[in-house]
């Protein structure tokens, strides 16, 4: 069942339950309204034969055949008057029966109070009489209120089911109106099988959660045309440094294979293949580990000492780099509490370590700075070199992948993946990192990491 016909479904059902509500709450108090006005039309009735029958008691004969008008007289009114030991001393009409059921009920259960109750289509009442000590068992069948209930009946069952379709016709109506923006966006989506071939839902000037919904679609849209002109950049650039050492290795190989060259020249040949196969390997891993960033999630989360862990990275990138020079600065630090941090180690220490031969690589002297700074919410960890500056023209682009600014340095080597490796990190740990210089040549990595793991 599509989402059309459960709405239409759905709001007739409650209009079902509202029109069955309303009806025989109508049915109930009209019914209870006709009662409430017939029972005391058989007290009078019954009181003015009963008065007629004592007043002419000591003729009875006449009373008896007397005709008058009453109220009730074409409702099939009876009446019988009785004493304490259920001896009938007056009926009406003659062939009247006595109850002896109810009216033992009645004397049994409250005798000095009205007692009312149905008997088949009639209606009946029970009193007594303390002057005369006696009862009264009045009965009468309600002619114009049963058809005036019945005329109801017919009023009510008419307008519930001609409600019932009424509502189903301006349901599926309604809901066919309100669903057709929608009906649109899935045309739309059907459509469409190049994302740059897209167009975007023309959305009405409301608020409502249909025009929500297309504004959600038309950004999804330009979110993907940015993940694609991503993926397309990302494949490009890939493809063509990947291509350049391969060239050169294959340039290389060609060459030692049309020479006769001794052991010497080999070993020149073979070092210098080991080196372009290293820069592949190295491309290769960073181009995994930016995929692998790109999917990364909050997992394997920790709490741990800053400090320690930056000592570590230290230690780390000096085995590697023998030459290198990292000091470590502490900054505000009052306490052990001020050191704690909730991260992925794993992906911090890349990070870390990522910045550290940034500096290393990019430096005059090799050497390199860390310092930390904490306030109540938050850490700073600051990497500082001496080198030449980023242009202010590329600075914006510094964390994009495969972006590589131009330095003083022209001997360095590298793919422009680093940095945006370490923008990946910090960013899936909530933080920002910011690039500045001050004085002359100094550069400076500013990541800023929040202390508790950011929601998820």
């Amino acid at each position: 069942m599509n989402i059309r016909l459960r709405f239409a479904f759905l709001f007739t059902g409650f209009v079902t339950l509202i029109l069955a509500i309303s009806s025989f709450s109508i049915y109930y108090l009209y019914a209870n309204f006709r009662l409430q006005e017939f029972y005391p039309r058989i007290n009078i009735e019954a009181e003015f034969r009963y008065n007629k029958y004592f007043d002419n008691s000591n003729n009875n004969s006449d009373f008896h055949n007397s005709q008058y008008s009453n109220l009730l007289a074409s409702n099939k009114f009876s009446i019988v008057v009785f004493n304490k030991l259920l001896q009938p001393i007056y009926r009406y009409p003659s062939n009247t029966a006595l109850n002896t059921s109810a009216v033992s009920k009645y004397t049994k259960s409250n005798p000095l109070k009205e007692f009312r109750f149905h008997e088949g289509d009639q209606e009946s009442i029970i009193t007594y009489v303390s002057k005369t000590n006696t009862y009264i068992y009045a009965s009468a069948y309600d002619m114009y209120g049963l058809r005036k209930i019945h005329k109801i009946k017919l009023i009510i069952l008419s307008v519930f089911f001609g409600g019932i379709a009424i509502a189903i016709f301006i349901s599926y109506f309604f809901v066919t109106e309100a669903l057709r923006p929608l009906k649109k966006l899935s045309n739309q989506m059907l459509k469409t099988t190049d994302i740059y071939l897209a167009k975007p839902v023309v959305v009405k000037n409301s608020k409502d959660e249909i025009s929500q919904i297309a504004e959600s679609y038309n950004a999804m849209i330009e979110r993907l045309k940015e993940m694609f002109d991503f993926q397309k950049s990302f494949v490009n650039n890939a493809s063509h440094e990947l291509r350049t050492p391969l060239n050169l290795m294959l340039s290389e190989t060609e060459n030692a294979l049309t020479k006769n060259l001794d052991t010497e020249q080999l070993k020149v040949v073979l070092q210098s293949l080991k080196e372009e196969q290293e820069s592949v390997i190295e491309f290769t891993n960073s181009l995994l580990l930016l995929s692998k960033h790109e999917r990364s999630a909050f997992k394997s989360w920790e709490q741990f000492r800053i400090d320690l862990f930056l000592q570590d990275s230290i230690e780390s990138c000096k085995s590697e780099f023998p030459d290198a020079k990292v000091s470590f600065d502490f900054g505000n630090i009052r306490n052990e509490a001020d050191l704690l941090i909730f991260a992925n180690k794993t992906l911090l220490h890349l990070a870390i370590k990522n910045l550290i031969k940034n500096g290393y690589l990019h430096s005059f002297d090799k050497n390199v700075i860390i310092r930390l700074f904490y306030n109540d919410e938050n850490v700073e960890i600051t990497v500082i070199n001496d080198g030449p500056e980023v242009p202010i023209e590329n600075r914006e682009k510094l964390f994009t992948p495969f972006f590589i600014a131009h330095t003083l340095d022209k001997k360095t080597h590298g793919f422009g993946i680093g940095l945006s490796i370490v923008n990946r990190i910090v960013e899936i740990h909530g933080g920002k990192i910011l690039y500045s210089t001050y004085g002359f040549n100094k550069n400076c990595f500013i990541i800023t990491l929040q202390k508790q793991k950011p929601v998820e």
